[in-house]
C-alpha cells in the first residue's frame, strides 16, 4: 500500500496544505473515533479524490473520514481562525466604567457633595488614629458633672470669660442650632484657638504642657477616649478646657447612614456629657469630611462643624518639629483656629515651642466660644 502518494498529493489548487505549515492544523489534536486523539496534520481543506491504483484500505478511509468531522465541526462552531473573543469584551467593559465614572462625577458636583478644602496648604487630618490600650477609670463623686444650662445660646455678645458656660447646651434634648461651618473668626483681641483632636493615643506632657503655661483651649475628643479616661477629661474641665465632639470611633460620616451618624455623636456626647455636664455645641468631622447633609444633621443635633484654617500637619510622617513649629506660627493672625493631635510623633516638642512663642508675639491661647464671644458672639457666625 502506497500511503505516500495520499501524502505528497501534487500540488494544485485543491491540494491539502502540508501538516508543517501554518494553518495546516499542524501541531494539533483533534478528537477522533471513540473520543481519541487524531492524529496530527489532519487537513482542514477537502481532501483529493483517490487515485484509482491506490486500494482504499481501513487507514486511507479513516483518514478521509476524520477530515470530513473535522470540517463539520469548525463549521457548526462558526470558528475564526487566528482571531481571540476576549479583546472586545474587555474594551467593551472599559468604556463602560469609564462611563459610569464621568456620570458619578457629574452627580456628585450636581449635588454638591464635594467636601470643601481647607484654606491652608497643609494637609487635612489623616485616618483613623491608632488606638492603644488605656486603663478603664471608674467616676467617683469627684468627678461629678456640673450644673446642666438649661437655656438657650444667648442673642446678645457673650463675656469672654464665662462664654464656655453660657454657650453651652443642655443635655440630653439639646436645641438645634443654624447649619454654620466655622473655619476662622474675627476677634477684636489677639486671641487664637490651639484645637486637639482625637486622644487615642494621649501624651499626658501635652497637657501638662498647657498647664504650665496656664493654657487652656478646646479638645474635640473620641468618645472611645471620654468613655475610657473620665480622669482625664475631668482634669481638662477643671483647667479651663471646652470638650467638643469628634465622633466615637473616627469613621467618615459622609459614608454613614443618618442614623449611624447620629449614633456616633450622640454617643460620644453622652460620654462627654457625664463629665461636664452639657454639650459644648461644637463637632469636628473626622477628616475633615463633611457634606451638606452631614452639616444639616450635626445641626439638627445642637452642634455647629468647626474646622481649621492653620495646621500643624502633625499627621504627616516625614514631618520633623521644626516644620511643625514654622506651620504654627509663621503668619499666625488673631482669630485662626489651629489644628493638631494628643499624640503625634513631633506634636509635643513642637508645642514646647510654639506655645512660649505665641505669648511673645502677644497672643492669648483661647477655647472656641471665648473665641466666638470676642468676635461678636454667636449672631456674628458667617
Amino acid at each position: 500500500m502506497h500511503v505516500t502518494e495520499i501524502d505528497h498529493y501534487p500540488a494544485g489548487s485543491g491540494d491539502p496544505t502540508p501538516p508543517d505549515e501554518p494553518g495546516a492544523g499542524a501541531g494539533t489534536r483533534t478528537p477522533g473515533v471513540g473520543g481519541a486523539p487524531e492524529p496530527r496534520g489532519v487537513p482542514d481543506v477537502e481532501l483529493p479524490p483517490v487515485p484509482d491504483h491506490v486500494p482504499v484500505d481501513d487507514d486511507i478511509a479513516d483518514m478521509y473520514e476524520r477530515a470530513a468531522r473535522r470540517r463539520e465541526r469548525v463549521a457548526a462552531r462558526g470558528v475564526r481562525s487566528g482571531r481571540a473573543w476576549w479583546p472586545p469584551l474587555v474594551g467593551a467593559l472599559f468604556i463602560v466604567l469609564v462611563l459610569c465614572g464621568t456620570a458619578w462625577a457629574v452627580i456628585g458636583l450636581i449635588g454638591g457633595s464635594l467636601v470643601p478644602a481647607p484654606v491652608v496648604t497643609a494637609p487635612p487630618e489623616d485616618g483613623a488614629p491608632v488606638a492603644v490600650a488605656t486603663a478603664t477609670v471608674e467616676a467617683t463623686e469627684s468627678m461629678a458633672p456640673t450644673t446642666p444650662v438649661e437655656s438657650a445660646e444667648p442673642t446678645e455678645p457673650t463675656d469672654v470669660a464665662n462664654a464656655v458656660a453660657v454657650y453651652a447646651l443642655r443635655y440630653p434634648d439639646a436645641p438645634q442650632v443654624e447649619p454654620t461651618v466655622i473655619k476662622s473668626l474675627k476677634p477684636k483681641s489677639k486671641y487664637v484657638a490651639i484645637t486637639i483632636d482625637d486622644g487615642i493615643p494621649f501624651d499626658e506632657r501635652m497637657l501638662t504642657l498647657f498647664e504650665e503655661n496656664g493654657v487652656h483651649s478646646t479638645a474635640f475628643v473620641l468618645g472611645t477616649f471620654a468613655r475610657s479616661r473620665p480622669d482625664l477629661m475631668k482634669r481638662m474641665v477643671d483647667n479651663g478646657w471646652e470638650i467638643a465632639n469628634h465622633t466615637w470611633d473616627h469613621k467618615n460620616l459622609k459614608n454613614l447612614s443618618e442614623a449611624k451618624l447620629r449614633a456616633e455623636l450622640s454617643k460620644t456626647q453622652e460620654a462627654i456629657s457625664a463629665i461636664t455636664g452639657n454639650q459644648a455645641p461644637y463637632m469636628r468631622p473626622p477628616g475633615g469630611a463633611y457634606d451638606k447633609r452631614v452639616e444639616k444633621i450635626a445641626a439638627s443635633m445642637g452642634y455647629r462643624i468647626v474646622m481649621w484654617n492653620r495646621s500643624l500637619a502633625d499627621t504627616s510622617s516625614s514631618a520633623t518639629t521644626e516644620q511643625l513649629y514654622r506651620n504654627a506660627v509663621n503668619g499666625v493672625k488673631p482669630g485662626d483656629i489651629i489644628l493638631c493631635h494628643w499624640s503625634r510623633p513631633h506634636t509635643y516638642e513642637a508645642m514646647r515651642r510654639i506655645l512660649p512663642e505665641l505669648k511673645r508675639r502677644g497672643f492669648t491661647v483661647v477655647t472656641l466660644s471665648e473665641l466666638i464671644a470676642d468676635s461678636g458672639g454667636v449672631e456674628a457666625l458667617p
